[in-house]
């Protein structure tokens, strides 16, 4: 799932300041997606604040040629069931609600991730609005995040992702923003922790980002 893969990536950036790193690792028999992306932007580059909390806000853009020829409806059908494939527990929903303007269902659910011995579940709040032939949204919003080791410094994490029509005929635009928030380890310098989550972000971003647009184009 498109938000899994971002609080993975954030995840791993964060726990590889402390110990060793495994990069987001494209398989090689991976599918053939012809996509471009837009240079990414730091909404909010990565700040430590005076009460010892770095935030960070994150967009990217691309487009990209789909291969199922499914449409929204096929996209928006994927992601919900991937909800219920990928989380460990459903709190409530599926529940029929208005969000952002279209019709959208709502869940609150855990998803875990494990990074070694490190393991966080985080429990979100989930919309996936589908407005009929124009886009799709997927927004994801930290609710509470449990976790051990040094994963228990990630206190926050939301997404907001939409796919519709692109610039140029028969492609699709992807569009998420992500942010986060993560309390700093006493141990650690501020300029440290932002630094190395910049850095290890943005090394990872181009591998991020088409393995989320192969996962995408093959259900649209």
């Amino acid at each position: 799932m498109v938000a899994a893969l971002v609080f993975v990536a954030w995840i791993e950036s964060f726990l590889g300041i402390f110990g060793p790193h495994q990069e987001v690792v494209i398989p090689q028999d991976s599918v053939k997606v012809e996509y471009a992306c837009q240079p990414h932007q730091w909404i909010q580059a990565p700040k430590v604040d005076d009460s010892g909390m770095l935030n960070a806000k994150l967009a990217v853009t691309c487009e990209f040629l789909p291969l199922a020829r499914g449409g929204y409806a096929m996209l928006n059908q994927y992601l919900l069931d991937r909800v219920h494939k990928d989380s460990t527990k459903i709190y409530d929903g599926p529940l029929n609600v208005t969000y952002k303007g279209i019709p959208a269902v709502f869940y609150d659910v855990d998803y875990p991730v494990s990074q070694g011995s490190d393991r966080v579940d985080a429990r979100q709040a989930v919309y996936i609005g589908h407005e009929n032939q124009k886009r799709v949204i997927f927004d994801t919003v930290s609710k509470e995040i449990r976790g051990s080791g040094m994963v228990s410094y990630v206190k926050a994490i939301s997404m907001e992702t939409q796919v519709q029509d692109g610039t140029k005929s028969g492609t699709h635009s992807l569009t998420a923003l992500v942010s986060t928030q993560i309390e700093k380890p006493w141990f650690v310098g501020a300029k440290t922790l932002e630094n190395e989550i910049k850095t290890r972000t943005e090394k990872e971003l181009p591998n991020l980002q088409k393995k989320l647009i192969d996962d995408l184009a093959q259900h649209i």
